[in-house]
């Protein structure tokens, strides 16, 4: 008797034990099933006989509450091309509807999905064309990640002519001929997108890039200087104090790491100084590439 109740213990505390795991399991189970199935816009219009704004706004709610569930902690291939599929769907599904656009360009591109997010910016651009929005994020896209400032300065323009146009977004376009014209507009933009984030994520993504361009900013203020006391001592300065001699204060950094000098001698951020390297090595070996 005692030897059966001993192992009816034993067992009621081992199911115990695993059942959080069973459920942690079956939950991960659930939500990765959810991605079984890729949205596509011009299926979900058949399936949908005429009712196209309903099932838009049906995926639209799981569009939302998968960003929620998985931004910032999956990383992985296959809700990326959900979320992007997604959100191409129900613009496919209700065109007319802007808020898909905003916040589906939006997120995507706080993912880091640029071109996804182009794509829908452009699609916005297409598919209401009095609204000017669209076509001015579509140009930031291409300014502040794809570094085209000709690309952006045409996108813009195409904004600034809309009817509903944002009165500085004429400057803004004419400032891409300079670049810190363009980063004026650039920070403006991400201004007006940090009032209309929906979530913390997104402020912090939005946040750092207003940083990085504040520091880049802070950085042009100084790098002929320094540039010019690398050629005229041939020694790379022993620290970023060296801005001091040079006429500047140093700030503080906007990045939040520390300042170091460059090996091209100038000081800007370590994070910036060690991207510009892993840039300049890709050149590099793309060089070696075409010589082979």
């Amino acid at each position: 008797m005692w030897r059966n109740l001993l192992v009816a213990l034993v067992g009621a505390v081992t199911a115990g034990v695993a059942q959080p795991a069973l459920d942690h399991t079956r939950q991960a189970r659930l939500v990765d099933s959810a991605l079984l199935f890729l949205p596509r816009g011009d299926t979900l219009a058949v399936a949908a006989s005429g009712f196209h704004e309903p099932m838009a706004s049906l995926l639209w709610v799981r569009v939302v509450l998968t960003f929620g569930e998985r931004y910032g902690k999956d990383d992985s291939a296959e809700w990326r091309a959900w979320f992007a599929g997604g959100v191409l769907a129900v613009n496919t599904l209700d065109p007319q509807w802007r808020t898909a656009y905003f916040y589906g360009g939006g997120m995507l591109r706080s993912m880091g999905e640029l071109d996804a997010s182009s794509v829908v910016f452009e699609r916005c651009t297409e598919a209401l064309p009095a609204d000017g929005w669209c076509p001015f994020s579509r140009g930031m896209n291409a300014y502040l990640y794809e570094k085209d400032r000709a690309l952006a300065a045409r996108w813009m323009r195409i904004a600034a002519e809309r009817p509903n146009a944002a009165k500085w977004w004429s400057a803004a376009a004419a400032r891409m001929g300079s670049e810190e014209g363009a980063r004026e507009s650039a920070l403006v933009y991400l201004e007006s997108q940090l009032r209309e984030a929906q979530t913390e994520s997104e402020i912090r993504y939005l946040e750092l890039q207003k940083r990085r361009i504040v520091h880049d900013q802070a950085v042009d203020r100084w790098a002929a200087a320094c540039r010019a006391r690398f050629l005229e001592t041939g020694a790379l300065p022993a620290s970023p104090a060296v801005l001091g001699e040079l006429g500047f204060e140093l700030p503080e950094n906007p990045r939040g790491d520390a300042w170091v000098v460059g090996n091209d001698g100038i000081v800007r951020s370590e994070g910036a100084e060690a991207e510009r390297r892993r840039k300049t090595l890709q050149k590099e070996r793309l060089l070696v590439m075409k010589r082979r």
